[in-house]
């Protein structure tokens, strides 16, 4: 996957666009500024990827422990709310 800041970057470059931010002190027609740039797009680049990694091995974790995901099944809803309240169908339906 290409990183999006450097195709960003290279986009903006062919075109003859610089970058100049006053708050953060970064300018992209400069060397140093381009530099700057490219190493901040890689951090955040591989922040995400960190973070698909910690977010798939919970999810496996998860699934390993037997948790289900998802909306239950109208059935198991049904089931769940007829045993939680005592009622049949028709009583739960007489009170609405």
């Amino acid at each position: 996957m290409q990183c999006f800041e450097s195709s960003a970057f290279a986009l903006g470059t062919s075109a003859g666009i610089e970058f100049v931010s006053f708050s953060e002190q970064l300018d992209t027609s400069t060397p140093a500024g381009k530099l700057v740039f490219t190493v901040l797009g890689a951090v955040a680049e591989l922040e995400r990827s960190v973070l698909v990694e910690r977010v798939m091995a919970g999810l496996r974790n998860a699934r390993a422990k037997g948790k289900q995901f998802g909306h239950p099944k109208k059935n198991q809803l049904v089931l769940a709310i007829r045993s939680a309240s005592g009622l049949t169908f028709k009583d739960q339906r007489k009170k609405r």
